[in-house]
């Protein structure tokens, strides 16, 4: 064993992060996707909408059928298109959110012009601008329903989510002085003038409205985004404008211009807790998600130069600081951290993994911009962004995408290993993503990218992260599960260079699978019973008398060799 030179317990670095596919699709327009979800195969959905005509996603084309069409994109695990729709008519339409439920159905929200048609099923607008619009399908495509809401005016969705009994729930606004959702009317508030109020929708599976319910006040609301938690109480987030504002019954009012809302009600409907984050500026929130054990996590971008969150006081580098704000199940605030540097950087999607990491995406200009202790530098205009962190807001990694032109990323999952799919668009004409570099054919192309921070090969260090123990292959297969970058197992990088001691005999008993060639590895001689000592009498005891390893230097060797074995999955167009 050699003692390692490299500093304890810090972030890891974009080298230990792996692009397991990124692909575009498009045409010669502006084409771009606005939402991403993942099923339990691993299969990735992605909502969004295309101007070019026609568009190839895949190997699939489309054809608008006028303005801008909407767009539901589907892909295996390893980004193979399995295939792709269109939705809409003559005018404009788009989707903005996607989720999927427990059979694979997916549903889609955003909005539609004029008569349009939906697989099957054509709805007519109520006025002459935008209605909302709920899309469901099977897994395989095939429409089961669609249905629309809203007024004589501009009515949109943005965010929709599946509950654990497969009801669907989508938020967004309306501005029309009545919009009607099922059999719900609604009024908004803004007596004089325009303005926009926000909307949570819920429907059954089979597409009955069961309630809406809207919020705001003197001047403009939005919810931007949906979630659900274990019980099905339902997590909306946005922001709101000047004045106060109601939220079921809790009011709130604007510090400044808008205001960070966070929102949740009962599975029906009845507000449990509402509140407000930000400073004098524009402060908005523009994702939201619900961890496993409960709490709240919102992503967004503040313009204001100083900023309260909860009891969390933030001051921001530059014009727009990126924020991601975390809240326990009551609403109380547990921390707030900005992302950033001294131009303009936002976030824009967010999820959590079963270990209850965050991860954020979204996109920056700043040539100095930090996220946690990870530094990043725009390749151009304006970069992609994804950004992870513990569960207590330490940062684990950050990696940028993109090449010299305007390239974002607008949504954010994970799939049921934690592996982050993040969506978007690009605007260079050749934009790299890890090691995956896509070429457009117009405008803009939207853009999916897969990213694991599973590791192909690591270890766990000891005696204050300085000794190198053993190498292990992290795959999830049967005998091995899969650690993340800052999960308990493996979590010298995240907290005390001591918190792997006790949690060693967890990682030495794991084994390679058949498949890469290498035979179980042995165990560790001894457990080690650290947990309760203090992190300096467990260094010296270390130090003192390391453990024992037994496994062969063959096994070891075995192990090692399999990485040149395992491919990566290359960017693709048209495949």
């Amino acid at each position: 064993m050699q003692p390692s030179t490299s500093p304890p317990c810090v972030p890891y670095g974009t080298d230990d992060i792996v692009t397991s596919f990124a692909v575009s699709g498009g045409g010669t327009s502006d084409d771009r996707v606005e939402g991403v979800a993942v099923d339990g195969a691993g299969a990735v959905v992605a909502a969004g909408w295309f101007t070019s005509s026609p568009a190839t996603f895949g190997g699939v084309e489309l054809t608008n059928a006028g303005g801008i069409d909407a767009l539901l994109w589907k892909e295996s695990a390893d980004g193979t298109t399995l295939w792709a729709v269109r939705g809409g008519g003559t005018d404009n339409d788009k989707l903005s959110g996607v989720a999927v439920d427990a059979a694979g159905a997916m549903v889609a929200a955003g909005y539609f012009s004029n008569s349009s048609t939906f697989g099957g099923v054509a709805l007519t607008n109520a006025g002459d601008y935008h209605d909302a619009v709920v899309w469901k399908m099977s897994a395989d495509g095939t429409t089961l329903w669609a249905v629309r809401g809203g007024g004589t005016s501009d009515d949109e969705l943005s965010g929709v989510v599946v509950d654990g009994v497969g009801a669907v729930v989508a938020s967004g606004h309306f501005e029309s002085s009545t919009a009607t959702f099922g059999g719900v009317a609604l009024t908004n508030a803004m007596t004089t003038g325009w303005g926009a109020e926000a909307v949570v929708w819920k429907m059954s599976a089979d597409g009955t409205t069961l309630w809406a319910v809207r919020g705001g006040g003197s001047d403009s609301g939005y919810t931007q985004a949906i979630a659900v938690d274990g019980s099905n109480a339902v997590v909306a987030a946005g922001h709101f404008k000047d004045g106060t504002a109601t939220f079921g019954s809790v009011a709130l009012t604007s510090t400044g211009n808008y205001d960070a809302v966070v929102w949740k009600m009962s599975a029906d409907g009845t507000t449990l807790w509402a509140v407000r984050g930000g400073g004098t500026g524009n402060d908005k929130v523009f994702g939201v998600a619900v961890d496993a054990a409960g709490a709240v996590v919102a992503a967004g971008d503040l313009a204001s130069s100083e900023s309260t969150f909860g009891g969390v006081a933030l001051t921001t580098a530059g014009a727009n600081e990126a924020v991601v704000w975390k809240m326990s199940a009551d609403g109380t605030t547990l921390w707030a951290v900005l992302g950033g540097g001294t131009g303009d950087d936002y976030m824009r999607g967010i999820a959590a993994d079963a270990s209850n990491a965050v991860v954020a995406a979204g996109f920056f200009d700043s040539t100095d911009a930090m996220f946690g202790g990870v530094a990043l530098t725009t390749a151009g205009s304006r970069d992609a962004v994804v950004w992870k962190m513990s569960a207590d807001g330490t940062t684990l990694w950050a990696v940028r995408g993109g090449a010299t032109s305007d390239d974002s990323l607008h949504a954010m999952a994970v799939d049921g290993t934690g592996t982050v799919v993040a969506a978007g668009e690009i605007q260079s004409s050749t934009a790299t993503f890890g090691d995956v570099a896509l070429t457009i054919v117009g405008d803009s192309d939207a853009v999916v990218w897969k990213v694991s921070d599973v590791a192909e090969f690591t270890h766990c260090v000891y005696d204050a992260c300085s000794t190198l123990l053993s190498p292990f292959h992290l795959r999830d297969h049967v005998e091995t599960r899969a650690l993340h970058r800052g999960s308990p197992a493996c979590s010298c990088f995240q907290a005390s260079p001591y918190i792997c001691l006790p949690v060693l005999t967890r990682l030495v008993p794991m084994s390679v699978h058949a498949d890469y060639g290498a035979e179980p590895l042995a165990t560790a001689a001894e457990p080690l019973a650290a947990a309760a000592e203090s992190p300096a009498s467990r260094a010296a005891s270390v130090a003192a008398e390391p453990p024992a390893i037994s496994e062969s230097s063959s096994a070891v060797t075995a192990v090692i060799r399999t990485r040149d074995n395992v491919g990566r999955q290359r960017g693709r167009r048209g495949h």
